[in-house]
């Protein structure tokens, strides 16, 4: 039997019906990947992650969930730890997406197709025109550095 890692959690994990992840097979390793030693299948199942994650309706508020509440460990929103810690200290949230939208063209323009290109970025095709569609007409402000409930933090 395999360990659960949502048990270490001391708060209440989002209610996300139609995530990929709820209903999937996968054992929860799949998402908790630093919790298998063997490196190949660490990288297997952080494939899988990425790949389910990428297509989910609920990606954002997932990444969301996890930055909120300084989540440290597994995949949230198809990001590894390490790359959360670096979004939520350097970046807003639009400008990782930007970022993927950025790697997604790069990889295009060297002759790869759409599909293979969103894949390796970690994103699905809806995603990347969901994506563009943000970039032409502006980031909502959920996704944005600026939290209202932060700068609300800061006033008191």
């Amino acid at each position: 039997m395999s360990y659960d890692p949502f048990t270490q959690f001391k708060l209440t994990l989002p209610n996300f019906p139609e995530a990929k992840c709820a209903d999937s097979p996968f054992q929860p390793d799949t998402w908790f990947p630093e919790s298998v030693r063997n490196v190949g299948i660490r990288e297997e199942d952080t494939f899988v992650a990425r790949t389910l994650c990428a297509s989910c309706v609920h990606q954002v508020e997932c990444l969301q969930f996890a930055l909120d509440n300084g989540i440290g460990d597994g995949i949230w929103g198809g990001l590894l730890p390490e790359e959360r810690r670096e979004a939520d200290g350097n970046q807003s949230k639009s400008a990782i997406r930007q970022a993927k939208l950025d790697g997604v063209r790069s990889a295009m323009a060297m002759g790869m197709d759409l599909d293979r290109a969103c894949a390796d970025v970690g994103i699905s095709t809806k995603t990347y025109d969901r994506y563009r569609h943000f970039e032409k007409n502006g980031w909502p402000p959920q996704i944005s550095k600026a939290r209202p409930h932060r700068k609300a933090k800061e006033n008191k």
